[in-house]
């Protein structure tokens, strides 16, 4: 049996590129003759004699004798053109690519210079003589925080010195006004310190417990011993002042009391006083302040001047 749609697929089998009739009563005006049926192949700049079966390699060695493109041929004009100036004026562009150059070099041969290579052109000896202004200023700096204690001289000629030969030291004169002169420490309390007040300077000033006492150790020592004499005349000034806003009666009992007469002399000079004197005037002064009254006593506990009491009683408190 015979398909009616046999003929439709026999024909739509055909060639697809041929195009379906116009329409009836249309008709399709000839294409112009000057129009191209085929766009043209691209150009690849080879020679003529090269196309066709020529091979790849032979059109790339024919392409070194192909004439300059424009680019080309405008570099060279450009380069003419700086040449020409560079004729007429040779200071054009000379430092600048110089000192190029001379970085490039630099930097290829792993020597790029210092700080002072790279900005000499800028600051020139501006800069020289900054650094040499600042040196001077550190020098000075230095000179004038170095602790005026170096004026010691310990009179052995070793660094340390045993507990005997401090004694020694402590025994010569020269040496005891140095260590005033340096210090600010009277030669006379230099000189009353007895043996055990010198046992107990020497062992707090032994920090590494080595036995003997090294020039720093001893400056150490020296500075913390003026402390505490400056720290001890405050403290009497604190407890004059507080004893002085004690009511009448209270004032008057002290002064007829046998204490009086120590504090009287630790109050020519504090500063100055030895440590056995102290010891007993911290001891009177703690037995006063247990008699005074509540009110004072609180304020004076959260005061300042508490931390003061607390630091003197740990040196003189026994």
């Amino acid at each position: 049996m015979v398909d009616a749609l046999d003929s439709i697929e026999s024909d739509s089998d055909g060639d697809d590129s041929t195009l379906p009739p116009p329409p009836p009563g249309l008709v399709m005006p000839p294409p112009p003759l000057d129009f191209p049926l085929h766009p043209p192949p691209p150009k690849f700049g080879f020679p003529q004699e090269l196309s066709g079966d020529a091979d790849l390699l032979d059109a790339a060695n024919a392409l070194g004798d192909l004439p300059m493109t424009s680019q080309q041929a405008s570099a060279s004009d450009f380069k003419s053109v700086w040449k020409t100036r560079k004729t007429s004026d040779p200071s054009i562009g000379t430092g600048s690519r110089d000192s190029m150059y001379g970085q490039i070099d630099r930097i290829a041969s792993g020597k790029s210079g210092s700080l002072m290579d790279r900005f000499s052109d800028r600051f020139g000896s501006e800069l020289d003589r900054e650094i040499i202004v600042l040196r001077k200023k550190e020098q000075h700096d230095l000179r004038s925080i170095k602790p005026t204690v170096e004026l010691i001289s310990v009179p052995e000629e070793g660094n340390e010195m045993s507990f005997s030969e401090f004694l020694e030291a402590m025994d010569d004169e020269d040496f005891v006004v140095r260590v005033s002169d340096a210090t600010g420490i009277s030669s006379e309390t230099l000189y009353n310190l007895d043996l055990n007040s010198l046992k107990s300077f020497f062992d707090k000033a032994d920090l590494d417990d080595s036995g003997t006492l090294d020039f720093d150790e001893f400056v150490v020592a020296i500075q913390s011993f003026r402390s505490a004499d400056e720290e001890f005349h405050r403290f009497f000034v604190v407890i004059n002042s507080l004893l002085g806003e004690m009511p009448d009666d209270f004032t008057n009992s002290f002064i007829e009391s046998e204490s009086f007469a120590l504090f009287q002399q630790v109050g020519k000079d504090p500063q100055h006083t030895d440590d056995d004197s102290r010891i007993r005037f911290f001891g009177m002064i703690n037995d006063l302040l247990g008699d005074l009254p509540d009110t004072v006593m609180h304020n004076f506990v959260e005061s300042p001047d508490f931390e003061l009491y607390k630091l003197v009683a740990e040196r003189y408190g026994g």
